[in-house]
């Protein structure tokens, strides 16, 4: 979280209440099996809902066989990484499953409960009817072993989720007076407001955190509008040459500045447009003049190629493991071993090794043995690597055998143009590689 908070802005059309709320809540919970480990991610969001939410669950392959470690979050027939419900005061229940890998267990599962009795009720049940285990407090525990439930967690549980919504922070009501370039500053949101006023008016604000607009197309070259919104209204207010500014220092850190743009829409449906912006006295400032209180974002533009579609990058992806293809805080696992790697240097690393050092790879007999199954930003990538181990693998020392094996590798990519990777799952049939490896 970055350490101020107006990093996305955002202003409601003039006639819009101030009612409602926009909270996103996110739970992560590591499951271990004493040897693997992967983080699963419980929540909420405005736009979350019961099934498959586009840019906020993140879906998992099939199950592996008996005896590979795994960990999923479960819904109806459908299974996560990470599971986004709704927002509403509600209770919600979360089934997580899991396996130990061969010769480990048993699972434990560790959380951070810091503030989680602020935000509501988390509880760990079972999931045959919920009252033969537990409730065992979140709040209360960082960790749980399932082995004390004597059998009846072996492999699975249920967590029941329920909130509170807190009030908008809701800001003082200023008068703007006739006359030119005045401002007006909600001081605690560090947000300024300046126009010529033609008919003096109200102004009203009110802050919520994490709350994403919906519909409405961002221009090909913006990548990212990020998640802090405010609710500008007014009443009777009638200006020109508007503009809004906030610090420099509000902007997310290690960006160009020069990388943000202002843009603007006319109403919720409506597609956005960039309005410039520029740095002036240490303020981020819009620099096409406005004359309504329509809605506004910060949104940063794109570097690099704009890709039309999922296919267009999958396939450029796999065919040059071009790493700019990929988010900056892009996460692949390596779901034999349960092993992530967070950012573009790690997973440049692992591919490096799993392409040029573990193995040399027979490329023709990959590329004739590829298959592609693409969605809506989801694909699935499948083949057959064939090829010599060459490298350390689970502490097994080069062979020189000649290998073949499947791998299927799951990709989740960005809602947003330029569309790129962010998160990626690579399945192999590690005991198919270690029979072939020892033999």
């Amino acid at each position: 979280m970055y350490s101020k908070r107006i990093v996305y802005l955002f202003f409601i059309i003039v006639g819009m209440t101030l009612t409602g709320v926009s909270q996103t809540i996110s739970i992560p919970i590591t499951v271990s099996d004493g040897n693997n480990d992967f983080t699963l991610t419980i929540g909420m969001h405005e736009y979350g809902t019961d099934g498959l939410d586009e840019g906020l669950d993140m879906s998992l392959f099939p199950t592996p066989m008996a005896g590979i470690f795994d960990a999923r979050l479960r819904w109806g027939t459908e299974d996560y990484a990470k599971d986004v419900r709704d927002n509403l005061p509600t209770e919600k229940v979360f089934e997580i499953l899991y396996q130990v890998a061969e010769d480990h267990g048993p699972i434990q599962l560790s959380w951070d409960p810091a503030y989680l009795s602020e935000i509501g009720s988390f509880e760990i049940v079972d999931r045959i009817t919920g009252k033969l285990w537990g409730p065992l407090d979140m709040a209360g525990n960082n960790t749980l072993d399932v082995s004390a439930a004597n059998g009846i967690l072996d492999d699975g549980l249920h967590i029941r989720m329920t909130h509170s919504i807190p009030p908008p922070d809701v800001k003082t009501v200023r008068m703007i007076d006739v006359g030119a370039g005045i401002s007006v500053e909600f001081e605690d949101m560090n947000l300024t407001f300046n126009a010529d006023v033609i008919q003096g008016g109200e102004v009203t604000a009110a802050f919520w955190e994490n709350r994403i607009p919906v519909g409405g197309a961002v221009p090909l070259y913006v990548e990212l509008i990020n998640p802090f919104y405010f609710d500008l209204s007014t009443r009777e207010l009638q200006f020109e040459n508007g503009v809004v500014r906030i610090p420099v220092s509000d902007l997310p850190p290690g960006i160009d500045v020069s990388q943000f743009v202002w843009m603007k829409r006319g109403y919720m449906v409506a597609d956005w447009e960039e309005i410039g912006g520029e740095i002036i006295d240490d303020y981020f400032v819009s620099t096409i003049p406005f004359d309504s209180l329509s809605e506004f974002a910060i949104g940063m533009k794109a570097s690099g190629t704009i890709f039309k579609d999922t296919e267009d990058i999958i396939v450029l992806w796999t065919d040059t493991g071009d790493i700019n293809y990929t988010t900056n805080n892009v996460m692949f696992v390596d779901q034999a071993t349960g092993t992530e790697f967070n950012g573009r240097k790690e997973v440049a690393e692992f591919m490096q090794r799993f392409w040029n050092e573990y193995f040399d790879v027979d490329m023709d007999a990959v590329r004739q043995s590829m298959r592609y199954t693409i969605g809506d930003r989801i694909a699935v990538v499948e083949f057959i690597l064939k090829g010599t181990h060459t490298g350390e693998i689970n502490g097994i020392p080069p062979s020189n055998n000649e290998v073949e094996f499947p791998v299927y590798i799951t990709y989740e990519l960005e809602y947003e143009p330029p569309y790129y990777i962010r998160n990626a799952r690579i399945y192999t049939m590690l005991n198919v590689l270690i029979d072939q490896i020892i033999r």
